[in-house]
């Protein structure tokens, strides 16, 4: 068992010299299953991962930018979302992970003193930005049913989950009825997007045959 300072958690499994690897998977897929209802909810919204693997490395990757025209955050988000899958489908290629933590992600820094005297709680903040960055359904204008017969109808469009520091800064916190007074997130924090680690580099480790 093992842990890492970004809350990640790791059991490692090992089975005997001959054992079927696909139902050595199987066996604790099922055991992880019955264990799921008695973890905490943050583990199950997370969720858990179960693959098998090998130690033995077949293969290192390293990506850059050639020219500089992309900086590291690019890099890294490229590998993540474009390359990382597709070493994953190639034959033999039993696990491909990238070293280290390499996730994008908006951050929001609080300031303790503001949110004091404002009488605003980090549950105040973390609420409003799970209800205010959200994925909504949309539809048509004159969509049936109708009361009259619509002769045309119109699709509604919406801009989707929040991708910018400053859209995620004018979030609402708190409102008065007349809607006069409005704390936003950038009265009591800031937010910037940033990454955990400055180096990409990939690994793919070998299947083990049989």
């Amino acid at each position: 068992m093992t842990s890492s300072t970004t809350g990640n958690y790791s059991l490692n499994v090992y089975f005997n010299i001959g054992t079927d690897v696909n139902l050595a998977q199987v066996d604790v897929q099922n055991r992880v299953n019955a264990a799921l209802p008695l973890l905490p909810q943050a583990v199950s919204q997370q969720g858990v991962l179960v693959q098998k693997k090998s130690a033995s490395f077949l293969m290192l990757i390293a990506l850059y930018s050639e020219d500089g025209r992309y900086d590291d955050d690019f890099v890294s988000n490229y590998a993540n979302i474009n390359v990382l899958d597709a070493i994953k489908r190639l034959p033999g290629a039993n696990q491909a992970a990238i070293f280290g933590v390499v996730d994008s992600a908006m951050r929001i820094w609080l300031s303790p003193d503001r949110m004091a005297s404002l009488s605003i709680t980090a549950s105040d903040i973390s609420n409003a930005v799970s209800q205010q960055n959200n994925q909504f359904a949309v539809g048509r204008i004159g969509q049936s049913p109708t009361p009259e017969a619509v002769q045309q109808t119109f699709p509604v469009t919406t801009s989707g989950r929040m991708t910018d520091p400053k859209q995620f800064e004018n979030i609402i916190l708190r409102t008065d009825a007349k809607g006069t007074s409005i704390v936003r997130l950038k009265d009591v924090a800031r937010a910037d997007l940033g990454r955990r680690i400055v180096r990409c580099a990939m690994l793919m480790t070998a299947r083990r045959q049989r």
